[in-house]
Order: C-alpha cells, then structure tokens, then sequence
C-alpha cells in the first residue's frame, strides 16, 4: 500500500510540475510594438511649368512656353529697304534684295515662360556675314564667352547675375539696335546666313557658367 501511495505521489507531482511548466512558459512571449511606415516619394523637378519631357516648342509659334528663341517677320518694302511685324514671329527669315548703304532691320530675341528654378542662360552665333555685313552683340544684354559653341558660333552667356536668371526673362533681344549694317560698298552676291542657337540649364550643381555649359 505504501508503494501505491508512493506512485500516486509521484504522479501527482508529475502532474503538478507540468502544470507549473505550461504556466511558466505562459509567461514568455516577447513584448512588441510597431510603428506606421515612413514614405519617401521622389519626383524629378523640370526648369519649365509644362510636362518637363515636352517643355515648349521654340518653332512652334503658338508655343510659348519654355525657352523661347524667334524674330520677328520681315516684309521687302521697296528699293532695299524692309520693315519688321509688330506681332508676327518666326524662326526665319529671307533677304533677297539687300542693296548697298541701306541697312537690314533685325530684331532676334529671346525669352521664357514658366521658369522654375534658377537657371543659367546662353546664345550661340554663328555669323556667316562676307565683309560690308555687321551684326554686333548687344553687351548691355550679353557677355562674349571663350566657350566652344555647339555649332561652331561664339557663345555668349546672359550679361547679369553671373549669367544666372531667376525669374521668367522678358523679351531680351541679341542684336544692338535690332540692325544689321549693310556697307555703302556693299557687293557680294554669294548666299550668307546668321544663325542664333538659345540654351538654357538649372543653375543648381554649377559654380559658374563654364561648369554649367559643359554639362549639355
């Protein structure tokens, strides 16, 4: 009888000591806590308000926004002489009956529409003129460069604020006195051509314009 009770006993405590385990591992569980996530979105910024993958198109004259390169439209008025529109603007014109001493109106000019961010700004010319033709820079708008034009011109950078604009830029013409001088010995018949290029980048991660034309 002794060793009956012996092994209730001992069952009894097995019992007990199980009992004790499962409380014991209850117990356990290591104590959480979670948190919401933090999102970061990153979208490109663009130098124009428009789609920055379709900023204006410049030889769109119903385009304006973005960097804005035009003249405006030349008419043929008689005995060499020729007259500029007051409102039509286009990517080129035609002199065809240049006649020695009488000199060409023309007026190139640039602008933007919807800047955002500060940006530096360029021109390149590219002056095919024969000699008796002059087409001067204006220096109160413009600052001659030693930077290699794309196309072969002399590149000249925006002549204030380091050639840095900050804000959308009015009409700026190129040409000092929108006029190309035609010489009183005026000859040459050869076919001539004086083109203008506009460039324009984010001034941010530039220290100056050099640094910043070589980036295009």
């Amino acid at each position: 009888m002794y060793k009956k009770n012996v092994k209730k006993y001992v069952l009894m405590m097995a019992a007990l000591l199980l009992v004790c385990v499962v409380s014991v591992a209850g117990t356990l569980a290591y104590l959480s806590a979670t948190t919401g996530a933090v999102t970061n979105t990153f979208v490109i910024g663009s130098l124009f308000s428009e789609d920055p993958n379709n900023p204006g198109d410049p030889d769109d004259p119903t385009d304006d926004i973005g960097l804005i390169l035009r003249e405006h439209k030349a008419t043929y008025a008689g005995n060499g002489a020729y007259t500029l529109s007051q409102t039509e603007e286009v990517t080129t014109n035609t002199y065809n009956k240049i006649l020695p001493g009488v000199d060409v109106p023309k007026d190139p000019f640039v602008r933007t529409n919807g800047l955002q961010v500060d940006a530096y700004l360029f021109i390149e010319v590219v002056n095919g003129l024969p000699e008796g033709l002059t087409a001067v820079v204006d220096t109160d708008n413009w600052t001659a460069t030693t930077l290699t034009g794309k196309h072969g011109g002399t590149v000249y950078v925006y002549a204030l604020n380091g050639g840095v604009i900050q804000a959308d830029l009015p009409t700026t013409y190129i040409l000092e006195g929108n006029v190309i001088d035609v010489a009183g010995n005026y000859q040459s018949e050869n076919q001539t051509s004086l083109s203008f290029y506009g460039y324009i980048i984010q001034a941010a991660g530039s220290a100056n314009y050099t640094e910043a034309w070589g980036k295009f």
